[in-house]
């Protein structure tokens, strides 16, 4: 397969939908959080981490998402998007599990995963969540995470 090449001034995103520029963003957001996260977790005192590449690459981190959370607090950012999102934002292609599985009711709304990445999709809902809702559980969509508009 041949690559492309931009000219001078573009970028790889200049010719992406507004869902795809935000799909673009929520999965650089979330690879951005992981690496930060995983970066703290080694670091030590060395000059690398205190002045070379290391330290730089943790500011653009941080400065990155700063911007990014545009307000918000992360763990509601979380809470309301990248917990699920996961799933549909990124690939299982080399190999490791990166999906949680989540399955949606479609009738009582309730959401369940599991470890490992396999799905309830298929089974009754009151076979894996609390409650007597006969509904069948089915693999998360993007239409599921979708904003709630308010009801009049």
């Amino acid at each position: 397969m041949s690559r492309k090449e931009l000219d001078w001034g573009q970028t790889p995103f200049d010719e992406c939908t507004r869902e795809e520029l935000i799909q673009h963003c929520a999965r650089l957001y979330s690879a951005t959080s992981a690496l930060s996260s995983a970066a703290q977790m080694v670091q030590d005192k060395s000059r690398f981490w205190t002045q070379g590449s290391g330290a730089e690459a943790l500011e653009k981190g941080r400065q990155a998402l700063e911007g990014a959370r545009n307000g918000f607090d992360a763990d509601n950012i979380f809470r309301a998007y990248f917990r699920y999102a996961g799933d549909l934002l990124f690939a299982d292609a080399s190999g490791l599990q990166l999906r949680t599985g989540w399955a949606v009711c479609p009738v009582c709304e309730q959401m369940a995963s599991t470890i490992g990445g396999s799905s309830y999709a298929g089974k009754t809902c009151s076979e894996i969540l609390l409650g007597k809702c006969s509904g069948i559980l089915r693999d998360l969509s993007w239409d599921d995470l979708k904003p709630v508009t308010a009801k009049s």
